[in-house]
């Protein structure tokens, strides 16, 4: 069930940070993305390649909610990547994952922090986590705790405290 709705997912990116602008509640969210991927990362989309834009979360005034964008086609969403990773904005976009896999990831990443010395990358592709270790050329494709496992077999010590972190939350 998680595959399915990841791959419902396949489109859909999140933008966030602080040069995201406040909210307004007349804003169109569909102009705040083309005005913002346009300024600050040199990528001109247009209103057609936006199948639905809109915030997430409830209304806080403490923080400025992130946009989630469904885009029309998959190869808009990495060329959108692929020029926040180059030009570094204050932008963030990232892709919209299941519940399951984004608990997943957020403790690989924790994993990560406590494994430096291992870890070379981290980081999603087509809802996939794609792990590469330093030293190494293969990429391994994460999708599920089962596949983390059996990844994590051959790392004793990235699993104990893998495991660790998930037993304590």
């Amino acid at each position: 069930m998680d595959s399915v709705d990841q791959y419902e997912r396949r489109d859909t990116i999140i933008v966030s940070g602080p040069v995201l602008p406040g909210e307004n509640p007349a804003e169109n969210a569909a102009n705040i993305i083309t005005s913002m991927f346009k300024d600050h990362l040199k990528v001109n989309i247009s209103y057609s390649d936006i199948n639905i834009a809109h915030r997430i979360g409830s209304v806080n005034t403490q923080r400025k909610r992130p946009i989630i964008v469904k885009l029309t086609n998959r190869s808009l969403k990495h060329d959108l990547i692929g020029a926040c990773i180059k030009m570094k904005p204050q932008l963030y976009i990232n892709e919209s994952l299941t519940p399951k896999r984004l608990s997943l990831f957020k403790n690989i990443l924790n994993n990560r922090r406590e494994h430096r010395d291992k870890f070379q990358q981290c980081h999603t592709k087509d809802g996939k986590i794609i792990i590469k270790l330093k030293n190494s050329t293969v990429r391994h494709e994460i999708i599920d705790e089962r596949t983390l496992l059996a990844f994590l077999d051959k790392y004793p010590q990235m699993k104990d405290s893998y495991l660790l972190t998930v037993n304590s939350a």
